[in-house]
């Protein structure tokens, strides 16, 4: 029996569940939602020894990205259900590469470097940085925003990824007569980026929408499969409970709260292990905004970009789990 033949019986609430916990869209017709599970399920088969995966919030001011360990392929099999998932943050850090138009020369240097103090700009690169007479009118060209682009996609591969996920611009106006300038300039970087490593072999854009989705949904349902809803009675295979979405817009506190969650070990769905100056930067979320530091004081107020590439990393990592269990599941259904 063939994985399409073995979901025929599927309905078509549990197809869109499956999808979402897969990272994957749950709109459009059962043929084709249950050809991307299928597809996606394959991928997750061959990808079975990359472990590490670097998570890239875009920005200009401010660009965000950690490195994070999976766990082997065995020890996603002898997972519990419900146990949390065991996942270790190698790095984690924000830059402002403004600074980097300024100052290209040590752009590189900075971002491959494995310790290093993590997201902290003094209060006089801030001034810097937030000046906007200190930049050449050709700082954000595409010759000039290049040569940053290169520094940092040179710096991230020093960090020997599996797996490079960079969260996807949004490509229209959100409503407004006009895109604005700086949609335009992060939209060109982040096309830099993916030109930089198109020779890398796998990279994946993420939205950042469903990343923001599957977390806050996590509150109010497991984000796990569960094996019995695919278990073959008479040949109809139902969802007991029907996915619900929140319909809130995702405030930027909603998951920098999720994150400190994590840190501080309340969440019983991801045990996070922090090294070196990943846990430096883990501690600013203890701060909940507040730092006697003034070296800190940028740093702390803007958590969101580095909870966003913390989110991102972690969703595709359960993403990553749920795929190999469809996986394994349309391959026990084919026997």
């Amino acid at each position: 029996m063939s994985s399409a033949a073995a979901m025929t019986g599927w309905k078509a609430a549990l197809l869109r569940h499956t999808a979402f916990l897969m990272g994957l869209s749950s709109t459009g017709t059962k043929a084709e939602i249950a050809h991307a599970v299928q597809q996606r399920a394959r991928q997750a088969s061959q990808t079975l020894d990359r472990r590490r995966v670097i998570s890239v919030d875009m920005g200009i001011r401010n660009l965000a990205y950690c490195v994070v360990d999976m766990p082997h392929n065995e020890t996603f099999g002898q997972r519990q259900h419900g146990s949390k998932l065991p996942i270790t943050v190698r790095h984690w850090s924000k830059r402002d590469l403004l600074l980097g138009l300024q100052d290209q020369q040590h752009a590189s240097e900075a971002l491959g470097k494995e310790v290093r103090e993590p997201a902290t700009t003094t209060c006089k690169e801030a001034r810097r940085s937030s000046n906007k007479d200190v930049l050449p009118k050709t700082a954000f060209t595409p010759s000039a925003l290049s040569k940053v682009a290169f520094e940092v996609v040179t710096g991230l591969l020093q960090h020997q990824p599996d797996v490079i996920l960079i969260e996807r611009q949004r490509f229209r106006s959100g409503g407004q007569a006009a895109v604005q300038e700086w949609t335009v300039r992060v939209n060109m970087l982040e096309s830099m980026l993916s030109t930089g490593t198109v020779n890398f072999p796998t990279i994946h854009a993420i939205n950042p929408a469903t990343v923001a989705n599957f977390w806050v949904t996590g509150k109010h349902m497991d984000l796990e499969l569960h094996a019995e809803h695919y278990q073959a009675g008479s040949g109809i295979m139902e969802l007991q409970q029907p996915l619900k979405l929140p319909r809130k817009k995702i405030e930027k506190k909603d998951k920098v709260q999720i994150v400190r969650s994590w840190i501080a070990g309340s969440r019983d769905d991801v045990n996070l292990c922090f090294e070196g100056e990943a846990a430096q930067t883990a501690e600013f979320f203890h701060s909940k905004g507040r730092s006697s530091s003034p070296k800190l004081a940028l740093s702390v107020t803007k958590l969101d970009d580095l909870a966003d590439s913390l989110l991102q990393a972690l969703a595709w990592a359960r993403w990553e789990q749920n795929s190999r269990q469809i996986e394994k599941l349309l391959s026990d259904l084919n026997d």
